[in-house]
């Protein structure tokens, strides 16, 4: 019964206790919004392999992106977010320049997405850390 008492009412507004029972709406987003940016690091390393294997041939990319989605349309919803922009900035970069310029362009978007990526890794860790300890 005191356990009972004890979760229900804080002894004082700013205790221990009462911070450890209600961290407030702000934190509990932070979470939410490191898992946003975890995911969305994960998404672009995931884009990153594809590109390489794009920057390798044009037919390697098309035919494994095919193979994935195996031409079915709630399938190419589901990888869209894994393989879609890849797939997108690689056609749209083969169909307009050489092949030469085109590897050289998917190089310098591999290295963006690198970049973005690391970002999207440090927030994450930051604002998971900031769920962690509750905003101090």
């Amino acid at each position: 019964m005191a356990r009972k008492m004890y979760l229900m009412v804080p002894r004082m507004p700013y205790s221990g206790c009462y911070k450890l029972m209600y961290r407030g709406d702000i934190y509990y987003m932070m979470g939410f919004i490191a898992v946003l940016f975890g995911t969305l690091g994960f998404f672009l390393i995931v884009n990153l392999f594809f590109s390489f294997l794009y920057l390798i041939s044009r037919a390697a990319g098309g035919k494994f992106y095919s193979w994935i989605v195996y031409d079915f349309e709630f399938l190419m919803i589901l990888a869209l977010p894994f393989f879609g922009l890849t797939e997108y900035v690689a056609n749209e970069f083969y169909e307009r320049f050489n092949g030469f310029v085109t590897r050289m362009l998917l190089l310098v978007y591999a290295l963006l997405v690198f970049i973005l990526a690391i970002i999207c890794f440090i927030l994450f860790g930051y604002f998971a850390d900031l769920d962690y300890r509750g905003g101090e």
